[in-house]
């Protein structure tokens, strides 16, 4: 255990900074997931969902919770798979 006073409150801010960081990652993995369920079922939300998600993750990576490169390797995969639906389903259409 720390001796310091600034030791401690040291810890204490990690401690606050830990908490609030893995929230935001949780909402992250949130977004994605709903993209994913909404591309899996062919739900209408899908282009709402994706920028909700992709608005999360820009934040996250602005925060430093995420590396940039994290960032832009996540949306564009989420980008992706949502056009990938897109062209799915507009082909459907066609036949």
């Amino acid at each position: 255990m720390a001796n310091h006073k600034s030791s401690k409150k040291r810890i204490r801010q990690t401690i606050q900074r830990n908490l609030r960081n893995r929230a935001t990652r949780s909402a992250c993995h949130t977004a994605v997931k709903a993209v994913q369920n909404a591309v899996a079922t062919n739900s209408e939300n899908t282009e709402e969902l994706f920028r909700k998600a992709e608005k999360t993750i820009a934040t996250a990576g602005s925060k430093g919770i995420f590396h940039k490169k994290k960032v832009a390797r996540k949306v564009s995969r989420l980008a992706k798979l949502v056009n990938k639906a897109k062209e799915a389903a507009q082909a459907s259409l066609v036949l």
